[in-house]
């Protein structure tokens, strides 16, 4: 070992530029590669199903949040995408609640994404739709 590392030294010593260069140059390569590789500690990958939280305006009635509930579970339903939806009202406002989606099994689905409408403030019922896990999602207006 000791005759190894005293070589291994020697050559160091004797070829400084040389070895300072090579690794200047790994240390290049690898940051270059920081800009291909991906940077999640989680992989992307389609689990099937997401997150909905609906918020409606505060002081909207149990009824009138449950009536826009079961219109958005008829809609989402209504998605090809869209093999089964679960709703919960209330959990801490009655404004509000969430719907887990889940979805067709990616082979299935016509699309790799989920797109449907944001709709607008003026809309029949107001929503406030936000995602709650990376799937394959994407809004579209």
């Amino acid at each position: 070992m000791k005759e190894w590392y005293r070589a291994s030294l020697g050559f160091v010593l004797d070829y400084r530029k040389t070895v300072l260069a090579a690794a200047v140059l790994i240390f290049a390569a690898s940051l270059a590669l920081t800009m291909v590789l991906r940077k999640e500690f989680v992989p992307a990958h389609d689990q099937s199903r997401f997150l909905v939280r609906i918020t409606l305006p505060l002081g909207s009635s149990l009824e009138m949040t449950d009536k826009i509930f079961k219109e958005a579970e008829a809609f989402l339903l209504s998605r090809p995408e869209v093999e089964n939806t679960f709703g919960a009202v209330g959990g801490g406002q009655v404004s509000q609640g969430r719907i887990f989606i889940t979805m067709k099994p990616l082979k299935a689905r016509l699309f790799r994404t989920f797109r449907f409408p944001v709709l607008p403030p003026s809309a029949v019922f107001p929503l406030s739709l936000r995602s709650g896990a990376r799937t394959g999602i994407s809004w579209e207006d």
